[in-house]
């Protein structure tokens, strides 16, 4: 399957043209609906959470916001846990959206220190070649949205000058697009030679696991350009792997260093909390039509397989292979032990209030528990990035799924409608920008 282990929303664009081509059909409707969801527990429970904009990223970008996707998951699925909870309406009269605002239902994080630039240092990129920079670059051009954010990350947002369409994190980005201080270079798979030669950068990052990346590097490197191809955006290893590299080539070892022991020690804080949990079963759709039909599903060996796993959850197609798209058998003989669902928004044509009206008013999702006690949360904007894109912040998605799963060990969570934190936009519950993620403090050496 192409490339679908990194950046996953953006991969989906080519992805989703083979799945909705090929033959697996799954049709929730009719007696089919009946057969698939009158006993399915996240129905029944209306454990049912949309990603939408920047909660959809944080699971979709390998960054320094993965720690965030896995406080998420962690909240979503063990909701006792934490104090924090997300959204959640018990009654299930509106969907269970995590959106832009997905950092108000995180626990407050330490803050980690940016230190000054220190020594630039010779290292190794994704091809083997070696590399040195006579200085810590200033003019730096990033080819995808989870180096953007580890730049920002590492103290240096301020030498950025070019990203893709896909950078919109943090928000100052836009800001600055806006204004015309950074400019555009393209989509993730096609950036623009001309327009990076007219940033006249310092320094290019692209990511070493896409093809176009690499004969971008080819061609930049024949006229002159500093490279650096980056590891393949894939997992927790990656976002560790170019935090390190992106730290030895702009001198920024010690606050990568830092972020790195500070997300370890988050993750590790999370796997001990729901440790000794019951583990439940989580379906993750990143792709749905109307009325649940071409759904497309996280297997095993994807980035969000992970991030279940590490939230204390079990990804109900673990043993599949990548992402697909189940067959109506394979739907059937699991969906009575699905406890969570987790909808993704960005490349899904139906709404979440549409998909959520469905699942609850058609006459066979009547005895269905999900359906029946709103478990259905809606991820959206950055909270679904966290879940997204492999960051330091997938801590927090971890966190997140284990506080709405284990409700008694928290006081707040994403499920709880009568928590001040659940913030009621256009009707519905949102998740979304103002997470509280790993905060900076910039620290003279």
């Amino acid at each position: 399957m192409v490339k679908s282990r990194k950046l996953i929303a953006i991969s989906l664009v080519a992805i989703l043209a083979i799945a909705i081509g090929a033959t697996a059909l799954i049709s929730l409707q009719g007696e089919s609906a009946g057969t698939y969801w009158k006993e399915c527990p996240a129905v029944k429970n209306n454990n049912i959470f949309y990603l939408q904009g920047q909660g959809e990223n944080i699971f979709n970008r390998q960054s320094v916001r993965t720690v965030d996707a896995i406080q998420m998951m962690a909240q979503i699925l063990h909701p006792d846990l934490y104090d924090t909870k997300v959204p959640h309406d018990p009654i299930g009269g509106t969907p269970n959206i995590i959106g832009d605002d997905y950092a108000e239902y995180l626990p407050p994080r330490s803050e980690h220190k940016i230190y000054e630039i220190g020594e630039v240092l010779e290292s190794k990129d994704a091809s083997g070649k070696t590399i040195k920079l006579e200085k810590s670059p200033e003019r730096i051009v990033s080819c995808t949205p989870g180096l953007t954010e580890m730049i920002y990350a590492l103290g240096l947002g301020d030498r950025l000058v070019a990203v893709t369409d896909y950078c919109d994190y943090p928000e100052e980005i836009l800001d600055r697009v806006g204004a015309n201080d950074i400019k555009k270079i393209g989509g993730f798979w096609d950036p623009n030679y001309e327009m990076i030669i007219d940033a006249s950068p310092d320094l290019v990052l692209v990511d070493y696991g896409t093809n176009e990346h690499k004969q971008l590097a080819d061609k930049l490197s024949d006229a002159g350009v500093p490279v650096v191809q980056m590891f393949e955006q894939e997992d927790l290893a990656s976002v560790y792997d170019n935090l390190e590299l992106l730290g030895k080539i702009t001198g920024t070892s010690d606050t990568a260093n830092e972020i790195i022991g500070t997300t370890k020690d988050t993750i590790a804080q999370i796997k001990d909390a729901v440790s000794e949990k019951e583990v439940p079963t989580v379906l993750y759709v990143t792709y749905v039509e109307e009325r649940f039909t071409n759904a497309y599903v996280s297997g095993g060996g994807t980035a969000v397989d992970e991030l279940i796993r590490l939230a204390g959850g079990n990804n109900i197609f673990g043993d599949e292979s990548s992402w697909f798209a189940p067959s109506s058998e394979l739907l059937i003989d699991n969906v009575k032990n699905i406890d969570y669902m987790i909808i993704t928004s960005m490349y899904s044509p139906t709404a979440a209030e549409e998909l959520n009206n469905f699942l609850r008013s058609e006459p066979v999702m009547n005895n269905d528990p999900s359906a029946m006690n709103d478990s259905t949360l809606c991820l959206q904007a950055q909270i679904e990035n966290m879940f997204n894109y492999q960051s330091i912040m997938a801590v927090d998605a971890i966190q997140n799924i284990a506080k709405t799963t284990h409700s008694a060990l928290s006081d707040t969570s994403m499920l709880d409608t009568s928590s001040e934190a659940a913030i009621n936009i256009n009707d519905n519950r949102h998740v979304g920008d103002s997470y509280l993620g790993t905060r900076c403090v910039k620290e003279s050496s």
